[in-house]
């Protein structure tokens, strides 16, 4: 007779065993809650340890950022590292670079300062000479008067300037010149050992050393612009020309004298504000680039210096009567002629005016017929700044001086 079937009623799970080795005896078993013990509260100090065992393993694994998740905070306690010093050192401050590094770079961010202690400007005393031709020459000042004594003498000498002109697109030309012969490659270190000038400007990131003179009469004006301003540009130049570096600015006398006057050197100091500092060859004086003349804001203002970089009449410049030379318009006309007699005189075609806060550059052809200016730069000009226009000037008149056209036209060389 065959087996009756088992029903699947009567089918039931085995309950494992402690003799089992089935695959589910294990899971079983993890699910069996664990016998209840009686288990004492842990006492503050055992729950401490335990709480440092924890952070113990969790740093040792983490790292000892790591916090563990528990809603049992600890509470504060005093850290004993802090106030140990650091074990690691200090972050070096930031180098500053040698202006000769970056060149370009530094006249690009090049400050220059603001220079308002002007001289004070003595009355003319003396009012005899030419007081019925020019009305209130007395009230104009010593030094004022000495140059327009100098015009005077230059008008009876003879002027060959016929026209006044403001330059095209000026600034294009400074950036394009600068861009050609002036560059962030550092300067050759034999460049930097012969030139006895300084970099005197402060620019961000770049070392200067300012210049320190004594303040003379003048009330440090002099030293604000050869000793600063100036001396810059000339350090610029001596680090793109090699052969430039006893090129260097120098006061120099009024152009005209009485005869029989003798001349008692360059000035020491630009008294009441006016004076004319010449780019001479220290091993020949006869080897010059430039001049700059300075004057007084309060004799030619900002308002006659965009006048003096104006464009003249289409008739031509000429020489305005001497009994106008006291008007705002006769002061520019006879700053003119100071200019032509200076660069005549010291046979340099390149020149630049400035009352400290604004500058005007300019150039004469060879003939001294033509004359071409800039417009007016301002401290807080950029792109180009002064100290760029400056020193782009610097070295134009450089490479384009009497001397060195000469010399090249000798050996039959093209100017650069």
């Amino acid at each position: 007779m065959p087996p009756r079937a088992k029903s699947p009623a009567n089918t039931r799970p085995k309950t494992p065993t402690a003799g089992m080795t089935s695959s589910v005896a294990a899971p079983i078993r993890a699910l069996r809650p664990a016998t209840a013990r009686p288990v004492s509260a842990p006492s503050g100090q055992s729950h401490g340890r335990t709480q440092d065992n924890l952070l113990h393993l969790i740093h040792a694994f983490f790292g000892p950022d790591s916090r563990p998740i528990s809603s049992h905070k600890r509470p504060p306690q005093p850290t004993r590292q802090s106030h140990q010093p650091s074990p690691y050192p200090p972050y070096p401050p930031a180098k500053e670079l040698h202006p000769a590094d970056r060149l370009s770079t530094y006249l690009r961010l090049a400050n220059i300062e603001d220079f308002s202690s002007w001289p004070t400007i003595v009355p003319n005393s003396k009012r005899q000479w030419a007081a019925s031709l020019v009305p209130g020459l007395g009230g104009m000042g010593v030094e004022w008067t000495k140059r327009f004594k100098a015009a005077e003498m230059g008008r009876a000498d003879g002027r060959a300037l016929r026209s006044w002109d403001t330059g095209r697109d000026w600034s294009t030309g400074i950036l394009e010149h600068l861009e050609r012969h002036i560059s962030d490659t550092p300067v050759e270190d034999s460049r930097r050992v012969r030139s006895e000038s300084k970099f005197a400007l402060h620019a961000a990131g770049f070392s200067a050393s300012q210049c320190s003179d004594p303040i003379g009469p003048d009330q440090g004006l002099l030293n604000w612009l050869r000793g600063n301003v100036l001396e810059t540009a000339v350090c610029a130049l001596h680090m793109v020309r090699n052969s430039a570096h006893r090129f260097k600015f120098s006061t120099v006398s009024p152009v005209w004298r009485k005869p029989g006057d003798q001349d008692a050197g360059p000035p020491s100091t630009l008294w009441e504000g006016f004076g004319a500092l010449v780019l001479h060859n220290t091993r020949n004086d006869h080897d010059r680039a430039m001049v700059v003349l300075a004057r007084p804001p309060s004799v030619i203002s900002g308002a006659m210096l965009g006048e003096f970089a104006r464009s003249g009449s289409p008739d031509g410049w000429s020489h305005w009567p001497a009994e106008r030379a006291t008007t705002e318009a006769g002061q520019v006309n006879l700053l003119q002629a100071q200019v032509y007699d200076d660069c005549r005189h010291s046979r340099v075609y390149f020149f630049a005016v400035t009352t400290a806060e604004y500058w005007v550059f300019g150039q004469f052809n060879k003939a001294y017929t033509r004359c071409t200016v800039s417009p007016v730069i301002t401290l807080s000009s950029r792109e180009p700044n002064v100290i760029q226009c400056l020193t782009s000037w610097v070295v134009r008149s450089y490479d384009y001086r009497l001397c060195a056209t000469d010399k090249r036209a000798s050996q039959h060389r093209v100017a650069p």
